[in-house]
């Protein structure tokens, strides 16, 4: 079981290293998450592997509470294209045809809010959605913590210049807080978000109205 441990360790560390480079640009404070472009292509295969490669790591986050309970919005970046089929009118003729998707992945640099942690924001835009998330490693590589930044909807599977929704919206203050805003079913969340010494975020605030139209 300590090898496994050490073995597993080991190749958060060298996955994390290999991965830092894509993440030099440092991000100037205040920022808004949905205006970030400096966008550089990530290896998703190795993000998969230091977001994934010790499942009992999971991401953590102190909810109002004070309990620390896992994050539970974020998954494995697609790693292969694939090909789908959808259609479009021509000339009031209906035409179905086969398209190919890749999900891509974006470093969009690091925030310095604690020396004992790296903090990188990665931009996924996926098939239906497009994702900004804001990770936190200690130096070993451990997934530590997670915030969803940004979440936005597209109007069409595939098209990601076309939004129609947008859930999530976040501006990281210059103190490092996340003021964070969600609408989403008729109910508006905004919440403030702090790192805390032990590399989890908590929410320090927290307010909800509305209600839940499914």
């Amino acid at each position: 079981m300590l090898l496994v441990l050490c073995c597993s360790c080991i190749a958060q560390s060298v996955e994390l290293s290999q991965l830092a480079v894509n993440y030099r640009n440092e991000i100037k404070l205040p920022t808004v998450a949905s205006e970030l472009d400096n966008r550089v292509v990530v290896d998703k295969a190795l993000l998969n592997g230091l977001l994934f490669g010790a499942p009992e790591e999971k991401a953590k986050f102190y909810a109002s509470n004070g309990k620390l309970i896992n994050v539970t919005t974020y998954g494995a970046i697609v790693e292969k294209p694939f090909e789908y089929e959808t259609w479009e009118k021509i000339n009031g003729e209906v035409k179905w045809f086969n398209k190919s998707f890749d999900t891509k992945a974006y470093a969009l640099g690091h925030i310095a809010l604690d020396k004992n942690y790296h903090v990188w924001v990665t931009e996924i835009i996926g098939f239906q959605k497009a994702y900004i998330d804001l990770y936190v490693f200690d130096k070993n590589g451990k997934l530590k913590s997670l915030v969803n930044l940004y979440e936005a909807e597209y109007e069409s599977s595939g098209e990601p210049s076309k939004i129609a929704n947008v859930y999530i919206m976040s501006t990281i203050t210059e103190n490092g807080t996340i003021e964070w805003k969600e609408d989403r079913f008729n109910v508006k969340t905004t919440r403030e978000y702090q790192l805390q010494s032990d590399g989890y975020f908590k929410v320090i605030k927290q307010r909800s109205e509305g209600e839940f139209e499914p």
